[in-house]
């Protein structure tokens, strides 16, 4: 079967067949509160509104708004959310991830990850 993906306007988003969600940021995408507002959406049809395990490759984000933090650490992102981890590669992105995790704290556990083999593995242990 084929796993459904959803084209937002920075990303492609889908449930792999473990059960985790994954997203792929496009190159130089800017992540304002509409935008998302739109990557929190795409994740509530794929889980159904379940929270689940989320890998977001955030290696090509060129900047995410303050607003835009706010919100990917609120209460809407938690309702899908059960363990959040962040792939990054460039130095900007870990300067974004690492300012995301200090100043928005979440409710759900949030960890950065440089090989997409160990955040796959992390995120293994928060599925039921």
């Amino acid at each position: 079967m084929k796993a459904k993906v959803i084209e937002t306007s920075i990303s492609k988003v889908w449930l792999d067949e473990e059960g985790i969600i994954q997203e792929k940021v496009h190159a130089g995408s800017i992540v304002d509160l509409e935008v998302a507002k739109e990557e929190i959406a795409a994740c509530a049809v794929l889980s159904k509104n379940e929270a689940r395990p989320i890998l977001v490759d955030i290696r090509n984000v060129k900047s995410v708004t303050g607003e835009a933090r706010s919100h990917l650490a609120g209460e809407e992102s938690a309702k899908v959310t059960r363990a959040v981890a962040l792939l990054i590669g460039s130095p900007l992105s870990r300067i974004i991830s690492n300012f995301f995790l200090g100043i928005n704290k979440t409710s759900f556990p949030s960890k950065l990850f440089a090989s997409e083999e160990e955040a796959l593995r992390w995120l293994r242990g928060f599925l039921k």
